[in-house]
């Protein structure tokens, strides 16, 4: 048996080959429908349609540094929310569903803490990470793909009366910015503002900044 052997300059569109060989074998199965599509300013690597008919943009990164992809893929959801009504009526046969939310997945060798956190940051499912390694078997060019998930996080606490932090998670305010009690506050005099200075020691203290004749 022929033994594997990783591949590290993959050329793209090789790279494209194996990807969509892939695409059907992933937690949300992905059917490719069109390749190196011209999307708003750049080319999607492989669009295809997943299991409730929605559009998926595929972006596959060699060379380019993820966060610009991940720039690319945030442009594709809107391109394919704006487009996908129509492609659902030139091409019927392929099951897309207009109405449905369009997603993305970005796939890189690997991937930095921003853009992670960047896609933590989007709704759940709408951009998804996977990361990709090449090999040859017998000179044909395969991946292996790996989908990282992407824990959302902590939402705030929210009610009628304030806002709370998320659990484990104190907040002190130091005795000079503590809420002041309103409440216990005196009216205002003529004159008087709510600095407690008067209109006059302002005056004086502003002929130390402007020249006043």
């Amino acid at each position: 048996m022929a033994e594997l052997e990783w591949d590290t300059n993959a050329k793209r569109p090789s790279l494209r080959r194996a990807v969509r060989h892939r695409a059907g074998d992933i937690d949300r199965p992905i059917r490719i429908v069109a390749e190196n599509l011209l999307a708003l300013e750049s080319r999607m690597d492989l669009l295809g349609v997943g299991p409730e008919g929605e559009l998926v943009s595929l972006r596959i990164g060699i060379d380019e540094a993820d966060t610009t992809l991940l720039a690319h893929s945030l442009s594709d959801l809107s391109w394919l929310r704006s487009h996908g009504e129509d492609l659902a009526k030139l091409v019927p046969d392929l099951g897309i569903e207009g109405s449905a939310d369009s997603r993305a997945l970005l796939l890189c060798p690997v991937f930095r803490n921003v853009t992670r956190s960047a896609v933590e940051s989007l709704p759940a499912g709408r951009i998804e990470l996977m990361t990709y390694r090449c090999y040859r078997h017998r000179g044909q060019l395969g991946v292996l793909l790996e989908q990282h998930s992407t824990p959302r996080l902590p939402a705030f606490d929210e009610d009628r009366s304030g806002h709370d932090a998320p659990d484990g998670l104190d907040l002190v305010l130091p005795a000079s910015t503590a809420p002041e009690d309103r409440s216990a506050r005196a009216p205002l005099r003529p004159g008087e503002f709510r600095t407690g200075l008067t209109d006059a020691e302002l005056r004086a203290d502003a002929k130390d900044l402007i020249d006043i004749e």
